[in-house]
């Protein structure tokens, strides 16, 4: 045995077996000069050989340098090194030796203190250990490592080790101490090898495993410019693969992490990045089966750039984004989630890698914290049970999260949800979040249920793009909605659920399809609340609070409105405002409807309190099918001088105009139609130009009030002999009321006249 390492170690030069001194001491110490043959001490041009069986040699002089050209240990000896220095320099001529130490045949190194010197390298294997507990030992270059071939074994539990360390098929295990250093140092696990590491620190200028090699480590700390785990060729195909296995400790990655092939494991501890990470090839058509599986902490900071490859990135542990800058990292991988966090705590993350979520055993699929932000802009492939929980910063989504297999469910919990698509989700619940649409509209058609958070608004909107609700809504009790730029387009019932949220607009635009159930409806600014025409809606609020001088403007079109902590005053002012004498184009309560009619104008909005409502039709009546409170106030788009606002207007209605015109009474119900506090001539107008809007009517009565024809003829009619009356009554102030609620472009007016000429004649052959 000893033979053929000599040989080895020799090939090539000048050193025989002669050349050797040995070591004939058995357990004795190395200074004595008798345990050597020849006998002395050996001297620093003298190669070492120590070989005689199952003793041990032992160094334990704290003064002592020993000196030597090479020191070779074989057939199951032990060399003890407790103190002092033992070099091993290469002699006159290092290139004589391959390496300083070699531990062949079965034989123990054991280091508890001193310092070792092996510029040469150590090389262990026919089944032999190499041990530091304690001491230094040190090397020169890249050429200075410890070399551990197959069944042999390295194992470090304290000291400091500068040197390389290359495991080829056996094993090395680091619990505590330090190995290599931050320049030439290099650890690589090859051909099977296996490096454990409980503890310590490892530094590294490069980390390599390789060739079914596997780096288990559970504690400890590494510190390595790079880490490269296989190979692939130059097609980007797979030749040889090895295996990271992190369940504890700290790796610190200062350039970059290139999977090339196999698996980097972190299923607990803490990977730190602070370059690129590389997952299999980026050859376009190449498959890889290169894995980065999380389960523990990656952290990346602004030196971090992109996560990128072929190979599949699984996510289940923690994604850490710290720093100080606004950098952002782009994870451009096959990315698959089950269970993981994003704690992105300054800067960005971008997903735009194709993205798959799984449903976890337990808690949520994904989790967003911190105040920075994370991009999904890939395909998204969402399975069943999978959801998404947002804590903090803002996530911006540029695809749809359900178009692939399922439609998750989204949590949002006081952060900010960016959507540039529309999302097709199972569900949405929000508590104290912010949904910003910058541009283009986007759909949620899932059930929203929101949740009051400890302060501010439940859901906050912003940006300039449209938000569409179109689910079920649950606003839980002191939940609210606040709009603060674009528009919203609610389709269903936002109090349909457990109570009825606050809304508030900050030049913001909100359009509803349906009737809604409201706390507070609050528009600020320039913002404009509609209810669309034709959709049959009763929109109901406590209180509301128009910023009409600022343009605020709640459009009600041909719908209605109940308010019940609203005074009666403030609606009319809100509606008077707005009707603008007849025009309907200034801000407050309007009615587009109503402003979009051609001639003759007969439809506005109406104003009655509950009290005065169940005056007319019983305290039981309902308003729209709405139960109605005395203390409410209606709002409804009806004719002018529709009273009692049962859609027609009667003499029940001439009844009460006419009794609030003689006793000094206001209010829509005592015929003040244009909301001015009284009952005058510009009333009787507008409630008979509502009962004479019949074509022939409206040309006759026109006609008459122009002068151009007074005589009886055509006046026999119930509303032309109102008209007739209440001229009579209220002279030329009633006829340009009334005339004036007409629009009278010349055309128009004479095609009217000319009607009422045509009329005239009809009647005269009748």
């Amino acid at each position: 045995m000893f033979a053929s390492a000599l040989v080895g170690l020799t090939a090539g030069s000048a050193v025989t077996r002669a050349d050797f001194i040995r070591w004939v001491g058995g357990n004795g110490v190395w200074g004595v000069a008798t345990n050597w043959n020849p006998v002395g001490q050996p001297g620093p041009f003298d190669p070492v050989l120590i070989d005689q069986g199952i003793f041990t040699a032992t160094h334990d002089d704290a003064n002592s340098k020993s000196i030597v050209a090479q020191i070779l240990l074989e057939n199951k000896m032990t060399l003890s090194l407790s103190a002092g220095t033992l070099s091993a320099l290469g002699g006159d001529d290092p290139d004589q030796y391959f390496t300083s130490v070699g531990v062949f045949g079965q034989s123990h190194y054991i280091q508890s203190g001193g310092l070792l010197e092996a510029p040469l390298g150590v090389d262990i294997s026919g089944r032999s250990t190499f041990e530091i507990s304690a001491g230094e030992i040190t090397g020169t270059g890249e050429t200075a490592g410890i070399n551990i071939a197959s069944q042999s074994s390295y194992v470090q539990s304290g000291g400091t080790n500068h040197l390389s360390l290359s495991i080829g098929g056996g094993t090395a295990s680091i619990t505590d101490g330090s190995l290599g250093d931050t320049t030439t140092s290099s650890v690589k696990v090859l051909f099977g090898g296996t490096l454990t590491q409980q503890g310590g620190v490892v530094t590294s200028h490069s980390v390599f495993v390789d060739t079914a090699g596997v780096y288990a480590m559970g504690g400890g700390t590494v510190n390595a410019t790079t880490v490269t785990l296989g190979k692939f060729d130059e097609t980007g195909a797979t030749l040889s693969s090895g295996t990271f296995n992190q369940t504890g400790g700290t790796v610190w990655v200062g350039q970059a992490l290139a999977i090339d092939g196999g698996q980097y494991a972190l299923s607990n501890g803490t990977l730190q990045s602070s370059g690129s990470i590389m997952i299999g090839t980026q050859a376009v058509g190449i498959p890889s089966d290169a894995t980065l599986d999380n389960g523990g902490t990656i952290v990346l900071n602004d030196l971090s750039t992109a996560v990128v490859g072929n190979g599949t990135f699984n996510h289940h542990g923690v994604i850490q984004k710290i720093g100080a800058g606004s950098t952002s990292v782009q994870i451009a991988t096959p990315f698959i989630i089950n269970g993981g966090t994003f704690d992105v705590q300054d800067g960005a993350v971008s997903i735009n890698g194709n993205m798959s979520a799984l449903a976890p055993v337990a808690g949520d699929t994904l989790v967003k914290e911190g105040p920075g932000r994370l991009l999904l802009t890939g395909a998204q492939d969402w399975q069943v049970g999978a959801n998404l929980r947002l804590l903090g910063g803002e996530t911006i989504i540029t695809t749809d999260l359900g178009a692939g297999t399922a439609q998750p469910e989204v949590y949002l919990n006081a952060a900010t949800l960016t959507l540039n698509a529309s999302q097709s989700l199972g569900a949405l619940q929000v508590t104290g979040g912010t949904m910003n649409i910058p541009a283009g509209t986007v759909s949620i058609t899932a059930n929203v249920s929101v949740h009051a958070p400890l302060a501010g608004d439940a859901l906050v909107k912003e940006g300039p793009g449209t938000l569409v609700l179109s689910g079920a809504q649950d606003f839980q009790a002191g939940a609210s909605l606040r709009l603060l730029g674009g528009e919203t387009i609610i389709t269903t019932d936002l109090g349909a659920g457990t109570a009825r949220p606050d809304v508030r607009l900050t030049a913001a635009s909100l359009t509803f399809s349906t009737s809604q159930s409201l706390g507070t409806l609050h528009a600020d600014g320039a913002s404009l609340i509609r209810v669309l025409p034709g959709s049959a809606s009763t929109l109901m609020a406590g209180t509301l609070q128009l910023d009409a001088d600022n343009g605020a403007t709640l459009d009600l079109a041909d719908n209605s409105l109940i308010l019940s902590s609203t005074p009666r005053a403030t609606v009319e002012q809100l509606v008077s405002r707005a009707r603008n004498s007849g025009t309907w184009d200034a801000a407050g309560l309007t009615s587009s409807t109503a402003a979009a009619q051609t001639a003759p104008k007969v439809m506005t909005l109406a104003i009655v309190t509950g009290n005065e409502f169940q005056l007319l039709h019983g305290v039981n009546a309902t308003f729209n099918l709405y139960s109605v409170a005395a203390s409410d106030v209606l709002v409804k788009y009806t004719y002018y001088g529709d009273t009692d606002l049962n859609d027609i207007v009667d003499f029940d209605d001439y009844s009460r105009i006419d009794n609030g015109f003689n006793n000094g009474l206001a209010g829509w119900i005592n015929g003040d139609f244009d909301f001015n506090a009284i009952v005058d001539f510009d009333d009787y107008s507008l409630i008979d130009l509502a009962f004479n809007n019949q074509p022939e009517e409206l040309a006759r009565a026109m006609s008459y009030l122009a002068g151009d024809d007074r005589s009886d003829q055509g006046m026999n009619t119930p509303g032309l002999q109102m008209v007739k009356l209440h001229f009579a009554q209220f002279g030329e102030p009633y006829a340009q009321g009334f005339l004036s609620a007409v629009p009278e472009p010349a055309a128009g007016f004479a095609m009217l006249a000319a009607s009422a000429a045509v009329v005239r004649r009809r009647r005269r052959v009748g």
